[in-house]
């Protein structure tokens, strides 16, 4: 038999390197992403959360020349990407090409309500779809100071609300990381408070849920964090918050009354300021009968899940294993 000619044997493999690209994500060593990597990442983006002139000057280039949100074009070799429109927002949804998704997943992605979602928040999804395999609903919701928390609560609500009636008995998850993760909790409040039915589970990694960043602890924590920094966070809070208050439920949804949430999974890493308020969620819940699975990971930066080191690769392989197990659990209820 004839070998093919070597460019069809070169385009083969170009695809297939391709669509490797778009189901690996690089494991690197911890102390190369957290210590080398995100300082430099800090560095060349201008370590806007220096100080509130940093971060409002930040807030302007972008308003005036915006971030592309949309996915890599790479992942469409293994996922089914649409674009759509719900509740007012652009809306992505990704599927698995190659099997059948077991559960929905609302992407709820971080950035201090200020940034667009990025390249790694999109390797995670891709990850979560491929591997769980799930569908993932990944909203395009408005940055602040355009979106603030009364609306960009009230519309994560509503879409988790429409998700979960579509799916029935079906689990729905809600995943979302660090400003994400603090929408996602006060989201799932809002469903609570107008007697909605609530998510499957709620995973939260590096949440930020006390808008205030009151908590003393975090000074210590400061010097070790590589990424945040306090004074551009309680900028980026107040432009999110508009007029309400930074201690308002909305805004810092650790102060609202936890009762009748959803689990939750909490990912957390102790060089990450955010790090006292998933401890705080943690106890707080707790206290008042919400279970609460806590990963607490020694050196581990903010939002580490999201990042191509050893650290990141476990958290979401275990990431990957809740929302399988949603299935299992969903199944044994009905």
């Amino acid at each position: 038999m004839r070998s093919p000619p070597s460019g069809c044997r070169r385009g083969r493999g170009r695809r297939r390197a391709r669509r490797l690209a778009g189901r690996i994500v690089l494991a690197l060593p911890n102390r190369l992403v957290n210590d080398v990597a995100l300082p430099l990442w800090r560095l060349l983006h201008g370590d806007v959360y220096a100080s509130p002139e940093r971060l409002r000057a930040h807030v302007e280039r972008t308003s005036r020349s915006p971030e592309d949100p949309s996915p890599p074009k790479r992942f469409e070799d293994r996922l089914h990407l649409r674009l759509g429109d719900r509740q007012g927002w652009p809306v992505y949804e990704a599927r698995p090409r190659d099997a059948t998704a077991s559960v929905t997943i609302l992407y709820l992605h971080g950035g201090g309500y200020v940034n667009e979602i990025t390249r790694w928040h999109w390797r995670l999804v891709n990850e979560l779809t491929l591997e769980v395999p799930a569908r993932c609903v990944v909203p395009i919701y408005p940055l602040a100071p355009k979106g603030t928390a009364s609306e960009v609560v009230r519309g994560a609500a509503g879409l988790a609300s429409e998700l979960l009636a579509e799916r029935g008995a079906d689990p729905v998850l809600v995943v979302g990381d660090s400003a994400g993760g603090g929408l996602a909790l006060a989201a799932s409040l809002t469903l609570r408070d107008e007697g909605l039915r609530q998510p499957s589970r709620l995973v939260l990694i590096s949440p930020w849920l006390d808008a205030t960043l009151s908590d003393e602890r975090q000074v210590a924590i400061a010097a070790k964090d590589k990424m945040l920094r306090r004074p551009g966070l309680r900028e980026a809070a107040r432009l999110y918050a508009g007029p309400l208050g930074l201690d308002d439920p909305l805004v810092s949804p650790i102060n609202g009354d936890l009762r009748g949430l959803p689990s939750l999974t909490v990912f957390t890493g102790t060089h990450d300021i955010l790090d006292c308020d998933s401890q705080r969620l943690a106890r707080t819940a707790r206290e008042v009968g919400v279970s609460v699975d806590l990963h607490e990971v020694k050196g581990a930066p903010h939002a580490f899940p999201v990042f191509p080191s050893r650290q990141g690769a476990a958290a979401r392989r275990e990431i990957v294993d809740v929302c399988r197990s949603s299935t299992v659990a969903q199944a044994g209820r009905t």
